[in-house]
């Protein structure tokens, strides 16, 4: 990783949990830096339902904290969910929206331009032609 590259954020889904300690849903919340070091703060105080305290740890690499708690449990069947990709992929949803929507908008101004000197009428359930 370069030191121009900007952190990117991650969260980690287990599927199950085979040791019983970290649940089940998102259970970790990281950050891979700039310099290739990896953040990572467990979610376990914020369950409701089970007493437990965060802990935050340092890993010197990616694969490093890969190795540790994700290849070692390929019975928690886990996700890596990076959250840059998670925001791509929204801002790509919002611009086919906003498309769609400007599409519409054009339409519509070129249907009121050819039909100016009619009367626009909106489709109901009463004035329905049958």
């Amino acid at each position: 990783m370069s030191s121009e590259m900007t952190p990117r954020l991650f969260h980690i889904i287990r599927n199950s949990d085979e040791s019983g300690i970290s649940g089940t849903g998102r259970v970790l919340d990281g950050v891979l830096w700039p310099n290739g070091k990896v953040t990572v703060q467990w979610r376990t105080d914020l369950d409701p339902l089970k007493a437990g305290f965060s802990s935050m740890t340092i890993f010197d690499s990616f694969a490093a904290f890969e190795s540790i708690h994700i290849s070692s449990h390929p019975t928690n069947n886990t996700e890596i969910i990076w959250v840059d990709d998670e925001t791509a992929i929204l801002s790509e949803e919002l611009e086919k929206t906003k498309q769609q929507l400007k599409d519409t908008r054009k339409k519509f101004r070129d249907y009121k331009t050819i039909n100016d000197d009619k009367e626009l009428e909106i489709p109901t359930d009463d004035n329905k032609k049958e």
